[in-house]
């Protein structure tokens, strides 16, 4: 038998896609470079198009932190088996998006980056106080609409 192996790094998708980090924007310039601008029509003959699996998975970022989407992969199947990948960085935290049996979108870890005790306590702090920021803008933004 021949000497070359095979990892899960080389396997090749349909379409592979390489960003330096997962986000909401590069999801957004994907979904327009592969789905066409949003009110283009969308294949009929899927009930699950890649759009909305897509905007499913533009929903999962925000339930992990950013350091993960910095070294991930996403591994999309739609209903007709055709796969999309999605990489960034090292690509140690891995998902996969997939239709159930009732056409429901799944998004599941299937591997995660092991990390010491230290990043866990820096990335909490920073989203923390990124988090607080943020809504007191909104409020301020709210207060001084509601008074005019």
């Amino acid at each position: 038998m021949g000497g070359s192996t095979s990892t899960v790094e080389e396997q090749p998708y349909s379409v592979q896609e390489t960003v330096p980090v997962i986000s909401k924007r590069t999801i957004g310039k994907l979904m327009v470079k592969h789905c066409g601008n949003e009110g283009q029509e969308d294949d009929r003959t899927l009930v699950v198009t890649l759009r909305r699996i897509l905007q499913a998975t533009i929903t999962k970022l925000d339930t992990e932190s950013e350091e993960t989407w910095k070294n991930a992969e996403i591994v999309i199947y739609d209903q007709r088996g055709n796969d999309f990948c999605i990489r960034s960085g090292d690509f140690e935290n891995k998902f996969v998006v997939q239709l159930d049996e009732k056409d429901e979108i799944n998004i599941t870890c299937t591997n995660r980056q092991k990390r010491s005790l230290a990043s866990f306590f820096t990335s909490k702090s920073s989203k923390h106080r990124t988090k607080s920021s943020k809504p007191a803008a909104i409020k301020d933004k709210t207060t001084d609409s509601a008074a005019q």
